[in-house]
């Protein structure tokens, strides 16, 4: 049981570090402020709870 919630939570990182590497892959000139901004419109628009309920669908 607690591997398995250990390989889920890395599975996790990598979908998180995943997504940070094509945001500053697409914005080199990426600053602080713009990355707190676009975090607080993902927040808005909730995109967070659909990654997390995507990877809960692919993952079961």
């Amino acid at each position: 049981m607690y591997l398995r919630e250990l390989e889920d939570h890395q599975t996790g990182i990598g979908y998180f570090e995943t997504l940070m590497r094509y945001l500053f892959s697409i914005r080199a000139d990426l600053t602080r402020d713009d990355f707190h901004e676009l975090v607080a419109e993902m927040k808005e628009l909730r995109i967070a709870e659909l990654i997390v309920s995507k990877y809960n669908e692919m993952v079961g």
